[in-house]
């Protein structure tokens, strides 16, 4: 973890991403970084999903979606780093990089070091996920994916990787 000051000093000089792709520290929305701190202090688990919206024209139903087919999703979790462990380059790289986004210090890098100091996950995200088979057609407004906390030390994590993108 990098101090302030190493992150302002970082933050002068050209900023390049290691991965479009890698850290999923950074792709997520950015007001998921704020979230940690908004929950109630005795929180303990929460369950997060993703749903179709159903938005966008269906040529094959007069132009309304009524269903949306459920694909992809090992391509998803693999492509944005949900199957591998966080390491301290990514905290550094996202210290840097939402200090560029928002100005400030706003990133909580204290709680992802301390997911990868932990005896138990080793930096591995602390969530099970949940979905529908792939393949599937499925009306719009439905669950596809859940995404279970596994650990009240890591409530958090759940909301924090649910738009990532």
């Amino acid at each position: 973890m990098l101090t302030r000051q190493q992150v302002e000093e970082r933050a002068k000089q050209p900023f390049t991403l290691r991965s479009a792709f890698g850290n999923i520290l950074i792709n997520t929305d950015s007001y998921k970084i704020s979230h940690p701190d908004q929950y109630p202090p005795d929180s303990e688990q929460l369950v997060s999903y993703y749903e179709s919206r159903g938005q966008g024209d269906d040529p094959w139903n007069n132009g309304h979606t009524t269903h949306t087919l459920f694909l992809e999703l090992q391509v998803y979790l693999k492509r944005y780093g949900f199957l591998r462990a966080i390491t301290h380059e990514d905290v550094e790289e996202a210290q840097v990089y939402w200090y560029l986004h928002f100005g400030f210090h706003y990133f909580r890098a204290d709680l992802w070091t301390d997911l990868i100091n932990d005896d138990v996950f080793r930096g591995n995200l602390p969530i099970r996920i949940s979905a529908i088979p792939e393949g599937t057609w499925i009306k719009k407004h439905n669950a596809l994916i859940m995404i279970e906390t596994l650990s009240p030390k890591f409530f958090w994590i759940g909301q924090f990787v649910e738009t990532v993108n």
